[in-house]
């Protein structure tokens, strides 16, 4: 397996002279080449953007009782919290068995509020002769490389926002939140190792801490602190998928105050331990 770590940022700021423009934020968590038959049939549903090519057909992903083949003439695009399975199987249920193996390369993201918060859905696009060249020159440059050019990495934010422009649905919907509060989230999600109090966050957004509360409430449908607990425990599950951190070390970056206390939110958040998540969640991303 190849993986390419990129944690470079990309901003784009609301600006009061167009509102043709929403802010949103790109951090790709990884780019991975991955043998589909190492994975398993479980159900799966990572709290980022994944973007899915096969280099084979006849390889299955379900989604609300559906199922579809992923051809290798199509990329697939999963929405944050999409509850989906993906395996190679015949129609009897069997695991292929063939010479060539099923390679499967994802690319993991997210968009930052409110993009993230789009409903659970996978998007089918159609590649272009064009698109599966570079896709495939991609693919060829990380079978190659163990680390990735600068190069490479433009590559694939290219790839991510091309396909992200192809996208039939509306963004209008997510996107009616007021922008005290989405420079709130925004505050939160950058600095998840901090413990901010309401009445911190309204003094940044310059509110009243009860009309703080009240408008937050309205426009997210949580809290504030659960807003809080809910963007630590997404973090820390994307820690947990890349095996590179330990359970202690996870808590702690997360500023919780021991492993105690983070495996109880995350229990409360995820009905599992983080231990029981980790041993569910094989180094396989989708």
């Amino acid at each position: 397996m190849t993986t390419t770590d990129i944690y470079q940022k990309i901003s784009f700021e609301e600006t009061k002279k167009s509102d043709s423009f929403f802010p949103f934020e790109l951090k790709i968590w990884d780019c991975q080449i991955s043998q589909l038959e190492q994975c398993s049939n479980e159900q799966h549903a990572f709290a980022h953007w994944v973007l899915s090519w096969n280099t084979n057909d006849k390889v299955f992903i379900e989604f609300q009782e559906q199922r579809q083949e992923m051809a290798s003439d199509k990329v697939y695009l999963i929405s944050p919290n999409t509850l989906h399975s993906k395996w190679t199987t015949t129609n009897n249920n069997q695991q292929i068995k063939q010479t060539k193996p099923h390679q499967s390369l994802s690319i993991h993201f997210n968009l930052g509020i409110p993009l993230d918060w789009m409903p659970p859905a996978i998007y089918t696009i159609s590649l272009t002769p064009c698109q599966q060249k570079r896709l495939l020159f991609l693919f060829d440059q990380l079978t190659k490389n163990n680390q990735s050019t600068i190069q490479c990495c433009f590559h694939i934010q290219s790839l991510v926002f091309e396909f992200l422009s192809l996208l039939n649905f509306d963004f209008q919907t997510p996107l009616h939140i007021d922008s005290r509060i989405l420079q709130i989230t925004q505050k939160i999600t950058q600095n998840l190792s901090q413990n901010y109090t309401n009445d911190e966050l309204a003094s940044f957004a310059n509110m009243a801490t009860n009309s703080f509360s009240r408008l937050f409430k309205k426009q997210m449908k949580m809290s504030v602190q659960h807003f809080i607990k809910s963007e630590k425990i997404k973090l820390a599950c994307k820690l947990l998928d890349r095996k590179e951190m330990s359970i202690e070390k996870v808590a702690h970056k997360l500023g919780f105050s021991d492993r105690y206390h983070f495996s109880r939110i995350f229990k409360q958040l995820k009905n599992s331990s983080p231990g029981q998540y980790s041993q569910r969640h094989p180094d396989c991303h989708q």
